[in-house]
């Protein structure tokens, strides 16, 4: 007799039809080669297993999130990462976008290194909020170094948010004229998700999956918390002048 009797999630059933065609179309565009000899049908019953494990409920094909959560299991085409990361001096917050970014390229940027210098106290930034929007706030310097190229750049700063467009864009620079591009994926979620495509790709995915691309500044990441933050700051910050 079997010491250890086997539970439902010891041998996954058989993946919906729906998950199974997702996956598919995902693997004729290049994501999910770190198997290739799994069938579509089995890397999707083993990452419904790995859902059920993680989120204790079976995938449901109306849910808005699987399909990100989909694409965001492979690290070598996707970051996905919470924008309110804390961008402040030895945080490294600058430093872990970038690597990511340039990890997703798809072999078109060579990075040797990127490093990050604070040029003013980001804590000004909460005394010149009146003046943000006429003169955007840029305290740190990131540098990205690769075989053929020195890109410097000065992002803007937003509080806890980093400006992950400025960040998408300078990568995307060093990309070249031709091939993959950076994307973010439209998403309710206060993660940025950023994958690399062809324009080609980025049609498929948004007639296969439903999905919305949208390159660079165009990214949809509600920075409208932005301007909720700071009438909180003045709000709690303001005094009634004297008689």
């Amino acid at each position: 007799m079997d010491a250890h009797p086997r539970t439902p999630l010891d041998e996954p059933a058989a993946a919906p039809l729906w998950l199974v065609e997702r996956v598919r179309l995902l693997r004729e565009l290049g994501f999910f080669q770190q198997s290739p000899e799994a069938s579509a049908e089995a890397f999707a019953a083993a990452w419904a297993r790995r859902h059920v494990l993680k989120w204790g409920r079976e995938p449901d094909a109306t849910d808005p999130h699987l399909t990100v959560d989909l694409i965001a299991s492979d690290p070598t085409r996707t970051v996905y990462m919470d924008v309110e990361c804390d961008p402040f001096p030895g945080e490294g917050a600058y430093v872990r976008w970038v690597e990511g970014l340039c990890r997703i390229t798809r072999g078109r940027v060579d990075l040797l290194r990127v490093e990050e210098r604070w040029l003013r106290d980001p804590t000004e930034f909460y005394q010149e909020a009146d003046a943000e929007e006429e003169k955007p706030f840029r305290p740190v310097e990131v540098t990205l170094t690769t075989r053929r190229r020195r890109l410097v750049i000065y992002p803007r700063w937003h509080g806890d948010y980093i400006a992950v467009s400025d960040l998408v864009e300078a990568v995307d620079a060093l990309m070249g004229p031709l091939g993959p591009r950076l994307y973010f994926m439209d998403q309710d979620s206060q993660s940025a998700l950023v994958l690399a495509l062809t324009a080609s790709e980025g049609r498929r995915l948004e007639s296969g999956l439903g999905l919305r691309i949208v390159r660079g500044r165009d990214q949809p990441h509600p920075l409208h918390w932005l301007e909720r933050l700071r009438s909180a700051w003045r709000a709690a910050t303001w005094k009634p002048p004297r008689p």
